[in-house]
């Protein structure tokens, strides 16, 4: 039932972003806030953590969980959230780093996919530590280049944005069920679908 998700989903994103300004949407089940000015003080941050907590539960449906991670950039946000799921709370602050998640393993770090993971072996990285411990120039080498740079910068907790992406085309989707599957009602939907990418279009 992906148009549930889809529904679901937009709801989510547009109940957080009342309580705290969502800054990108990663995944369908996943979205980054950025808190600014006197919101990045640490009894705040979590206020407005739980209250995201509690809209969520109450607007969309006690089975939801949200985890939810608090730290310096992005980078370390999603590893802080990742660290107690289901429904957990996890605050990494700039004096923590790295001690809050030495322990981990280096593929426990996002962008640290399994041949990543292998590549950092073959130098002797396989635990978040040693990745932190690391020079730069042996980042940059094992990445290939200047992504290599940035996760040297990013795991020390240094701010930074989120990458542009130009977006070449626009669309969007929508599952029939069996009873309108026919010509007719896929003419009406594919319609309705035009002119929402037509509008979106418009509004980039």
């Amino acid at each position: 039932r992906p148009e549930l998700y889809v529904q679901i989903h937009e709801r989510a994103v547009a109940l957080i972003d009342t309580i705290a300004p969502v800054r990108q949407v990663v995944s369908i089940d996943e979205m980054e806030c950025e808190l600014t000015g006197r919101w990045q003080c640490e009894e705040r941050a979590v206020d407005l953590a739980k209250r995201i907590k509690h809209a969520v539960s109450s607007e969309l449906g006690t089975c939801m969980r949200v985890s939810v991670g608090i730290a310096p950039n992005t980078l370390l946000g999603k590893l802080a959230s990742d660290m107690q799921k289901p429904d957990g709370l996890v605050v990494i602050r700039p004096d923590q780093i790295p001690s809050a998640f030495a322990h981990l393993s280096a593929s426990a770090i996002n962008g640290v996919g399994p041949r990543m993971a292998r590549r950092l072996a073959a130098v002797g990285i396989d635990t978040v530590q040693a990745l932190f411990d690391a020079p730069r120039s042996l980042l940059h080498a094992v990445w290939g280049g200047v992504a290599g740079d940035e996760m040297y910068d990013k795991i020390r907790g240094a701010y930074y944005e989120p990458r542009k992406v130009d977006t070449k085309s626009l669309g969007h989707s929508h599952v029939l069920p069996p009873d309108l599957r026919s010509a007719n009602d896929a003419y009406s939907v594919l319609t309705r679908l035009t002119q929402k990418a037509a509008k979106i279009g418009r509004a980039s």
